[in-house]
Parts: structure tokens; sequence; C-alpha cells
């Protein structure tokens, strides 16, 4: 009879941890369902050179949890464009946002008249000390000057004259772009090169046929791209007179086509930013923001690194040019 009354009991307190485990389970499932909506807003979402930042973006989602919208986005045109952009997720309930601003003017004000209650990171452009939000951004100076070591090798070439080297440099209200070209300029100086001339804005448009009015006007040697979409203008300039051109350009490239004709030969090297480090970073960084957790340091720089045609396919460069075949 003791016998079967211990039993009971220990049925009873077998079914009480299970009830308990369970309970704590549900409560525990609760908080870690918690979803968050983190919207990303980027100058022409649909551009390649988003590829790996995007890989990173979704692989930080599915690690920490949450929910990305990246909006569907073309060139911005002006700060006007990009507020009105912003002004809508928010509207829409976003909890966080990842940004790219089109203009690094005045960026604290900018921010600061969104009235924004939301974490917010920015890409590719620094913070400032006194702002509440992060950064993740490539050291854009050490880019501008790498660019310029490149080709001060091609400058040994010409010993009767100087390299005439044209400069497609994007946007420069955007800070990484600024920066890259300022270092760029810094560091060429007082070496066997010469701008013969360079080409500056927002959109990528009409890029091919200012190089066609710049090149009849004061031929460059070879071309130096500060950014991605600049680089594959490049490449469609030189392709429209088809593919016997090698070596003739230079710059920042994470997208596939780039890599393409760095082993075709037309691009002699690239500069390759960890794009996909910077976007899984950024969605750490608003999750940490969002639940209150230790957060890492406030502005980030990621890594990049110089690819070749004889280094394009060692592990280490591709896994920074495919990360998403890793």
């Amino acid at each position: 009879m003791k016998a079967d009354k211990i039993i009971i009991i220990l049925i009873i307190f077998i079914l009480a941890v299970i009830g308990g485990t369970a309970a704590w389970q549900l409560m525990n499932m609760s908080v870690s369902d918690e979803s968050y909506n983190v919207t990303v807003v980027v100058s022409n979402s649909s551009s390649p050179r988003w590829a790996n930042f995007k890989e990173g973006l979704s692989q930080g989602a599915a690690d920490y949890g949450v929910m990305l919208n990246v909006v569907t986005t073309a060139d911005f045109s002006g700060m006007k464009q990009e507020r009105n952009i912003v002004a809508k997720e928010i509207e829409n309930g976003a909890d966080a946002l990842i940004l790219q601003l089109f203009s690094s003017y005045n960026q604290s004000e900018y921010l600061g008249s969104l009235n924004l209650d939301k974490p917010l990171v920015l890409v590719e452009s620094d913070s400032n000390p006194e702002d509440v939000f992060s950064s993740i951004t490539p050291d854009n100076e050490a880019i501008g000057s790498k660019l310029a070591e490149l080709i001060s090798v091609k400058a040994k070439e010409y010993s009767d004259r100087k390299l005439k080297v044209g400069v497609l440099a994007g946007n420069q209200e955007e800070l990484a772009m600024y920066q890259r070209l300022s270092s760029f300029r810094d560091s060429i100086r007082g070496k066997n090169i010469e701008i013969a001339w360079q080409i500056s804005g927002y959109t990528n448009d009409d890029i091919e046929m200012q190089m066609k009015n710049y090149q009849k006007q004061n031929h460059a040697d070879c071309v130096v791209a500060l950014g991605n979409d600049q680089l594959e203008a490049g490449i469609d300039y030189y392709t429209s007179y088809g593919n016997q051109f090698k070596n003739v350009l230079y710059g920042v490239g994470v997208s596939e086509k780039t890599v393409y004709y760095l082993d075709n030969g037309m691009v002699a090297s690239l500069v390759v930013p960890d794009e996909y480090t910077c976007g899984y970073l950024a969605v750490k960084s608003v999750y940490e923001k969002l639940t209150h957790a230790q957060e890492s340091k406030k502005n980030i720089q990621i890594d990049h690194r110089i690819v070749d045609r004889a280094s394009i396919f060692n592990e280490t460069d591709e896994m920074m040019i495919f990360p998403r075949t890793q």
C-alpha cells in the first residue's frame, strides 16, 4: 500500500515538472517569437551592387529572428525623395531602419528632422560622436588610397609622359564617395599621374555618353571608378567598342559583372568591400537596439580586399566576392 502511495506521488511530481516545463516553454516562446519589422532603404535597391549586402541582411534576419523589408527604390535624385520614403515606412510600422543616406551634408540635422524614435543604423556613412545612431562603413579613405597605389604601379609604365586617368566619382554628396575621391586625389599628388577628366553625379544613366565626350576632348589611358555602379558604367563604355581593351579599368566592385570583366582582363584590379558583413552587422546592430542588449561598437568599419586575376578564385577572395556560395 505504501509502495502504491509512493508511485502516485512520483507520478504527480513528474506531471508537475512536465507541466511547469511546458508553461516555461510557452512563456519563453512568447518572448522569442516577438517579431521586429526592420526596413532597409538604399538607393537603387535592385542594383547588383547590393547582392552581397542583401545576403548578409538575410542571414542576419534568420539568426536574429527579424522581418526584413528592403524597399524597392530607383536611383535617389535628392534628399526629399528619400525622406518621403523613410516617412512612409515609419508610418507603416517599421520598428527599426537601416539607411543609406543620399547626402551626408548636415546629416544630423536631416535625421533629427525626421523625428525618429526608432533604432537607426547607417551604412556607408559615418555617424558623429554626439549622434544616437550607429554606422557601418568600409574605410573609404583607405579605399581611395589603395586605388591610387594601383594606378601608381601602372604609371611606372609611362616614362615619357604622365599617365592620364579618368575618374568616375559617383554621388559626391554621399560621404563614402567624397572620402574615396578626396583620398585618391591626395594620394596621387606628386606622382606621374594626371587626372584627364572627372564625372560626378548621383545617376549613371548618361555616364557612357559623358565618357565618350570627355575621351574625345582629353583621352584618358585608364579609368578609376569609385563605386560598383560607376565601374559597371565604365565596363559598358569599353564593351561598346568591343572586348579588345585590357587593364583599362580600376575600381570598387562587388557584382558578378565586375568580377567577370576582371577575369576577362578589361578590369585590372578590384577593391572589394565586405558588404555581406556590412548587411549582417546592420541587422545585428538594430536587433541589439530593439532588445536593449549589450551593443557592439557604435561605429564599425568593415574590411576590404584587393582582388586581381591571379587571386580571384583563391579561398579568401572567393569568400569575399561570393559569400552566398560559402
